[in-house]
């Protein structure tokens, strides 16, 4: 028993370190997650996976403390937290929402709520907030001098804030989705069973007519003046259903390799996917490609596994 304990002790502060070293690394900030989800998927203990979660926000609010060196902003706050707290509070209601019958899309859909809460709250303090939308100016003009190369600061600035606001939300639910993909792959790399699933995944017929809608908002929006929270919010909500069709466009591909190969290994896949995605190019083709193969799903019937 007492060796039993160590175990868990000596499993429980690796997650803890991996996960901590990782958000401090520039592109492991994204993934920092995926310890803390392995950690569940092994153990399937509830209670200390939501207090790792715990530890992690505590120790990310006070490096973010210590980041602002004295400069108490409420704003840099809310740029440097927005999506560890988007991960972590998604997270925790991907465990808590860990119920039999419950179909995974609908898990993780109710996981992102949490995202959406910290979205408007982000969206409100950021868009209302003069003192935070000066401070951001000013750090981000120091950053790049556009002056230089013969482009106007403010312009580009004002560009920057517009694209951020239209995916924010929709970036974060597909990097909660990834993380919880990843660890789920890394757990399930031998079963099978799992991967077929993964294969057999399908969405409602119903849901491409809110894609399409919202999609066709976006168009009207590039004609006709729309309220800035309403153009945000369906910018946001059209990417958000695309990241699910592009998942569905995965599933696809995935299906047609074990149908040749009823082994084949869907991490080779996933990593495959992975460096197209960062390869200037070929990533447009993962970007674009895997939702529009989703989204043709709703019409063609590919086989299968």
């Amino acid at each position: 028993m007492d060796q039993q304990k160590n175990s868990f002790y000596k499993y429980y502060l690796v997650t803890l370190f991996a996960s901590v070293i990782l958000s401090r690394i520039a592109l492991g900030s994204i993934f920092f997650i995926i310890p803390i989800l392995l950690f569940y998927s092994f153990l399937k203990n509830r209670d200390a996976t939501l207090g790792l979660l715990g530890i992690d926000f505590v120790a990310l609010v006070l490096f973010a403390v210590l980041d602002l060196k004295g400069q108490y902003n409420l704003s840099f706050f809310v740029v440097g937290l927005y999506f560890p707290l988007c991960l972590i509070s998604g997270t925790a209601l991907w465990i808590l929402f860990d119920r039999k019958g419950l179909f995974p899309l609908w898990r993780f859909v109710f996981s992102t709520s949490s995202v959406l809460i910290i979205s408007i709250v982000s969206y409100f303090i950021l868009g209302t907030n003069t003192d935070s939308q000066v401070a951001i100016k000013e750090i981000f003009t120091s950053m790049f001098n556009f002056e230089q190369i013969g482009l106007d600061p403010d312009m580009m600035f004002e560009i920057m804030v517009d694209l951020i606001k239209k995916c924010f939300f929709a970036m974060s639910v597909f990097l909660l989705g990834f993380n919880i993909f990843a660890a789920q792959a890394i757990s399930n790399k031998n079963n099978y069973e799992w991967s077929h699933n993964v294969g057999k995944f399908k969405i409602d017929n119903d849901l491409i007519f809110y894609f399409l809608g919202f999609w066709l908002v976006v168009v009207f929006g590039t004609f006709i003046d729309l309220p800035d929270w309403l153009d945000v919010t369906v910018w946001n909500a059209a990417l958000a259903i695309g990241i699910i069709y592009g998942f569905q466009g995965f599933a696809v591909i995935a299906s047609y390799f074990m149908k040749k190969d009823p082994y084949f290994p869907l991490g080779k896949l996933i990593w495959t996917l992975i460096l197209f995605g960062v390869l200037p190019g070929l990533n447009f083709v993962i970007v674009f490609g895997l939702p529009v193969l989703g989204v043709l799903g709703t019409w063609i019937k590919f086989k299968r596994v």
